[in-house]
């Protein structure tokens, strides 16, 4: 799975898709804070339009975009 945009480079999307893509090329650790409180960390392996897959300790997990608050670095 690979980003992907069904708005293109200057769409309303664009912005989102760069953060994502560098944070994913740089394998850098972030911390996800879900609308409903949780804190998941990891490093982002992979998204799309809708969803996010985040890698710790070889473990994937899937989280739907609609459900995350916040992305931030997690140094």
């Amino acid at each position: 799975m690979e980003q992907s945009s069904e708005k293109g480079a200057l769409g309303e999307f664009a912005y989102q898709e760069l953060t994502l893509q560098q944070l994913k090329l740089s394998r850098a650790e972030v911390k996800v804070y879900l609308k409903s409180g949780i804190k998941i960390e990891g490093t982002i392996l992979a998204f799309d339009a809708h969803v996010l897959i985040l890698q710790r300790s070889q473990i994937n997990q899937l989280i739907f975009k609609h459900t995350i608050a916040t992305i931030s670095n997690a140094g």
